[in-house]
C-alpha cells in the first residue's frame, strides 16, 4: 500500500510538470511583454500621487487636532475661573466651616441652595459641565447634582479617587471618564461607555492663611468632548484621544479605549519624545500610523490624532486596483486565445485530476462526467467504476465493523444485569429471613424501577438525570440492607446536567464495585460520594469512598483489568494476579470505547487505608446530538 501510494504521487507530479511547461511559457510571455511595463509606469505614478495624498492629510488632521485643543480649553478656562471665584466667596467659605448633623438637615439644605443660585450667576460654561459638589473641610458633602447623595458612598468614592489628597496642592486635577456616582440615578443611565463623565477636583486655600477649606468638584461629559472632534475624527477615519500628562485617556473616539482608561504605553513615550505639538510617524504591531499631537495651553491635556497610513491611501490604492484589474482582464483576453485551442485536450485532463485529489483528500464521490469518445473518455470511465468498487467495499467493511460493535455492546450489556440482579435477589432473601417488614415491598419496587429505566426504550444513550434515578434506585436497596454502615452523598448541579445525556448503566455498577470491595475489614461506616463536574468539552462522574483501599499491588491489577480484557491478561501473564476484582469497571470502560471511541475513560486511584476515587470521563452529549 506505501508503494503505492509512493507511485500514485510521483503519477501526480509527473502530470503536473508535463502540462506546467506550456503555461509557464505564456504567462512569462505575456509578463514581460506587456503587462510588467504597464505595471512599472502605473506604479510609478501611484506612488507620487501618494505621497501627496499623505502630505495634504497630515496637514489636514494637524489643523483639527490644534483647533480641537483650542476649542477644549475654551471650555475648561470658565470651569477654573468660577472655580477661583467660588474660592474667594465668604458666604461659601462660612458654610464650608459648618458641620451638620442629621439635626441640622434643613439648614444645610438651605445653605446648598443658596450657593447652588450663587453659582448660576459665576457660570459661563453651560449645563453641561458646571459645579457639581462641595466637599468641606469638616467632612460635609454639598452634592448639587443630587442633595441627598451626600453620604458616606460619596466621599468614600471622593477618597479612593485621592480627591482630598493634600499632595494635590491648590492646582486642578481631573480624573479619567467613570461612571457618574453623584447621583443615585447615573449608573442606571449610563448605557455606553460615552455616558460617562470626568471628574475634575480643586482644594481651596485661603490665601493669607494657606487654611485648607475644602475641594470643589466639576464634572463634564465625556460626550462634550467626544462631540468636539467626532467630525474629524469620522473624515479621517482614524482613533482621536484627548489625555493627560500621565498618559489617562479622557476621551476618545473608540469606546472600547475609555474602559482602559490608559493610553498604550509606547504611543505614550513616542508622544513625550516628539514634544508639545507635531506629526509624526510610528509603526505598531506592524501597521503604519500617521499621529499627530497638540498640547494644552492651560492643562497638561493633549489631543491625539492616530490614523492608520492605509487609510489615508485608501482611495488610491482602490483606483491602484482597479487599473491593475483593468490590466489584467486584458491580459486574460489574451490567454483565453490560446485556451480555446488546447483546452479540448488539457481541460479533460485537468477534471481527472482534480477529481483524482479530492479522492487522495478524502472525497470519495469525486466522480467525473467526461463527453469523450477517445482514450481520455475511456479513462475517465475506468476512473469512475474503480472509485465505485472502492465505495462498496468500504461501505461493505463498515457494515461489518458496525455489526461487531453491535454484538460487543451486548454482551458487555448483558455481563452487567445478571451479576446485579444475583446481588439483589440475595438482599431480598436476607431481608425476607430476617422479618416480616414492609422494607422488602419497598426494595422490590426500587429494584422494578431500576430494571424498568436500566430496559427503557431500548436507547443505549440516555438523559443524566434518568442515570442517576436509576442509580439512586440502586442506592435506596443498599441503604435498606445496610442502615447505618452506609451513607450516600450527591452532588451535582441539577440544572446543568439535564442539558446532557451519557451512555446507560456507568454509574450503577461503578458504585456496586465501590460497595462491595470498600467494606472489606474497615469498622467504621462506608461513605461514598458521586459529584458531577461539567467541563467545557467533557463530563466527569467522580465517586470516591472512605473504605479499605488498596496497595499499590492491586491498584496495579485492577488498572490492568480495566484496560485488559481476559485474553489479553491471559497472553500477557496477569490473569492470576486479578482476585475478586468484579467486571463493573471492565465493563463501563468497554462500553464507553466502543461507543464514543475514547481510550482510558475510567481511572482509579486508591491508598489503602483511606479509601478510592474512581473518575469516569465521557464527552458532552448535548439533547439535540
Amino acid at each position: 500500500m506505501k508503494r503505492l501510494k509512493e507511485n500514485l504521487e510521483f503519477g501526480v507530479l509527473k502530470e503536473n510538470k508535463a502540462t506546467a511547461s506550456l503555461k509557464k511559457q505564456l504567462v512569462v510571455l505575456i509578463l514581460v511583454s506587456v503587462l510588467l511595463p504597464t505595471m512599472i509606469v502605473v506604479f510609478v505614478l501611484f506612488y507620487q500621487t501618494g505621497l501627496r495624498m499623505r502630505e495634504q492629510t497630515i496637514d489636514t488632521v494637524g489643523e483639527g487636532v490644534t483647533k480641537t485643543m483650542a476649542n477644549i480649553d475654551e471650555m475648561l478656562l470658565p470651569i477654573y475661573n468660577m472655580s477661583s471665584k467660588v474660592g474667594l466667596e465668604p458666604d461659601v467659605e462660612r458654610y464650608m466651616r459648618i458641620s451638620y448633623g442629621e439635626e441640622k438637615r434643613m439648614e444645610k439644605l438651605i445653605a446648598l441652595n443658596r450657593m447652588d443660585r450663587l453659582f448660576e450667576s459665576y457660570n459661563q460654561v453651560g449645563p453641561s459641565a458646571t459645579i457639581a459638589l462641595i466637599s468641606s473641610r469638616t467632612g460635609e458633602i454639598f452634592n448639587f447634582v443630587d442633595p441627598s447623595n451626600d453620604g458616606r458612598k460619596v466621599s468614600d468614592r471622593l477618597e479612593e479617587m485621592g480627591v482630598t489628597d493634600s499632595g494635590n496642592l491648590s492646582s486642578f486635577r481631573w480624573y479619567p471618564p467613570q461612571e457618574d456616582f453623584l447621583s443615585d440615578n447615573g449608573q442606571q443611565g449610563a448605557q455606553t461607555s460615552r455616558d460617562r463623565i470626568l471628574i475634575g477636583s480643586r482644594r481651596v486655600i485661603k490665601p493669607l492663611t494657606g487654611e485648607y477649606l475644602g475641594t470643589h468638584i466639576f464634572t463634564i461629559p465625556e460626550r462634550e468632548l467626544y462631540e468636539k472632534y467626532r467630525v474629524i475624527s469620522m473624515e479621517s477615519k482614524g482613533e482621536f484621544y484627548v489625555v493627560d500628562g500621565a498618559g489617562n485617556i479622557l476621551s476618545s473616539s473608540n469606546e472600547k479605549q475609555l474602559v482602559n482608561r490608559v493610553l498604550e504605553p509606547n504611543l505614550m513615550q513616542e508622544i513625550r519624545n516628539h514634544g508639545e505639538a507635531g506629526t509624526f510617524e510610528m509603526n505598531r504591531n506592524g501597521v503604519g500610523y500617521i499621529v499627530s499631537i497638540s498640547s494644552s495651553g492651560i492643562s497638561d491635556w493633549k489631543t491625539v490624532a492616530v490614523i492608520p497610513v492605509r487609510e489615508v491611501t485608501r482611495e488610491m490604492d482602490s483606483l491602484f486596483l482597479k487599473i491593475f484589474l483593468a490590466l489584467f482582464l486584458c491580459t486574460l483576453l489574451c490567454v483565453l486565445l490560446l485556451n480555446i485551442i488546447t483546452d479540448q485536450f488539457l481541460k479533460p485532463v485537468t477534471v481527472i485530476n482534480h477529481a483524482m485529489e479530492k479522492v487522495y483528500n478524502g472525497d470519495r464521490n469525486a466522480y467525473v462526467y467526461i463527453n469523450s469518445r477517445n482514450e481520455i473518455g475511456n479513462m475517465a470511465n475506468y476512473y469512475n467504476a474503480m472509485l465505485c468498487r472502492i465505495n462498496q467495499y468500504i461501505e461493505e467493511e463498515y457494515e461489518i465493523e458496525k455489526k461487531k460493535k453491535e454484538l460487543e455492546m451486548e454482551v458487555l450489556m448483558g455481563q452487567v444485569n445478571p451479576h446485579f440482579l444475583y446481588n439483589t435477589l440475595e438482599t431480598l432473601v436476607w431481608k425476607a429471613n430476617e422479618r416480616g417488614s414492609p422494607d422488602i415491598g419497598r426494595i422490590a419496587a426500587s429494584l422494578g424501577r431500576m430494571y424498568r429505566l436500566s430496559i427503557g426504550s431500548g436507547n443505549l444513550i440516555v438523559e443524566i438525570p434518568k442515570e442517576i434515578e436509576h442509580l439512586m434506585a440502586y442506592i435506596n436497596i443498599q441503604k435498606a440492607r445496610y442502615k447505618e454502615r452506609f451513607s450516600f452523598d450527591l452532588r451535582m448541579n441539577s440544572e446543568e446536567i439535564a442539558r446532557y445525556k451519557t451512555l446507560k448503566l456507568i454509574l450503577q455498577p461503578t458504585v456496586e464495585n465501590a460497595i462491595m470491595y470498600a467494606m472489606e475489614g474497615i469498622e467504621h461506616p462506608l461513605g461514598i460520594r458521586l459529584r458531577v463536574v461539567v467541563r467545557e468539552e467533557e463530563i466527569r462522574f467522580i465517586v470516591v469512598d472512605n473504605g479499605s483501599g488498596m496497595d499499590p499491588a492491586r491498584l496495579a491489577a485492577v488498572r490492568l483489568h480495566i484496560v485488559e480484557d481476559d485474553e489479553e491478561r491471559r497472553k500477557n501473564g496477569n490473569y492470576n494476579q486479578m482476585k475478586g476484582t468484579g467486571i463493573g469497571l471492565r465493563s463501563v470502560s468497554e462500553r464507553i470505547r466502543l461507543y464514543f471511541n475514547k481510550e482510558n475513560a475510567v481511572k482509579i486511584f486508591s491508598k489503602q487505608g483511606k479509601g478510592t476515587k474512581i473518575v469516569i470521563t465521557i464527552p458532552k452529549v448535548g439533547q439535540n446530538d
